[in-house]
């Protein structure tokens, strides 16, 4: 006769040996990262209990963010099949069709998990992210006020409204709504970054270099330290500008147009480049 489960995971022996039991203690698993671990539960779960569709989304879950996209959108079809309220399964679906490119099939994802759960400003954000990747742009909007009207806080949805705005050329309005992203979100590099453009966009390259800044410390890449660098350029700062410049460059030495900010710099103080920065 098989012991049981508690006797061979210690982590078992406070929580008991019950289906919800096992369940929590998958879930802890996944929440520390310890996928290998909480897959091989999942199948000594699902043996005993073959329908339990929360273990289900979180092997989903586990393959969506290893990469296996495809196995994924499979067993996540499944939970939805089997789950009487499948909407985190409709939101997951979202996430792995977008993933894939697959954006009208990421749009009926979310729109199913729209109408799951009417109160869902995650779902209302993903049907936005989808329409507008479909060039859908005004029923995108439509979802961003809907996701804002439910959860005002939802610093995303007020992030990618702002960024409607600017595409729709209403840079104040662009620049309120990033502002009040940035507010609510603080340490996202993408709204910083954002906010950097729209200050640019607006002829405030102090602001915008200020903006860009943040961005780069808290995401450093190639573009941003490009965009720093142009910035500061524009402000007169230029030791600034040729440190971004080169920080651009070892981030990625053929940004062509770091070279020809920095080249730019060298220019205007008749400093002959007889070094050009490396393009390897």
């Amino acid at each position: 006769m098989k012991p049981p489960a508690t006797q061979w995971i210690p982590e078992l022996r406070t929580l008991g040996d019950s289906p919800d039991a096992r369940l929590s203690f998958v879930q802890g698993l996944y929440r520390r990262g310890e996928y290998d671990r909480a897959l091989a539960e999942i199948e000594r779960l699902s043996a005993g209990d073959p329908a339990n569709t929360d273990a289900a989304l979180i092997r989903a879950r586990i393959l969506y963010e290893r990469g296996d996209l495809e196995t994924a959108e499979t067993v996540a079809y499944r939970a939805v099949r089997d789950n009487p309220h499948p909407v985190n399964a409709w939101l997951l679906l979202a996430l792995i069709h977008g993933e894939r490119g697959h954006w009208k099939e990421a749009a009926r994802a979310a729109a199913e998990a729209a109408a799951a759960d009417p109160e869902s400003d995650t779902a209302l954000l993903r049907l936005g992210d989808a329409l507008g990747m479909l060039q859908d742009f005004k029923r995108a909007a439509r979802a961003y006020r809907k996701a804002l009207r439910l959860n005002p806080c939802n610093a995303a949805a007020r992030r990618q409204q702002a960024k409607l705005y600017a595409r729709a050329g209403d840079t104040p309005r662009a620049l309120a709504a990033m502002r009040h992203a940035a507010a609510l979100n603080a340490a996202d590099p993408d709204t910083r970054e954002s906010l950097g453009d729209l200050y640019a966009r607006a002829g405030e390259h102090e602001r915008a270099f200020h903006q860009y800044r943040l961005a780069a410390d808290l995401h450093p890449s190639d573009n941003v330290y490009l965009k720093a660098g142009r910035a500061a350029a524009r402000i007169g700062r230029d030791m600034e500008a040729l440190t971004h410049f080169r920080r651009a460059l070892s981030l990625n030495p053929r940004l062509a147009a770091a070279h020809d900010g920095l080249n730019d710099l060298y220019r205007r103080y008749d400093a002959p480049a007889a070094e050009p920065e490396p393009r390897a």
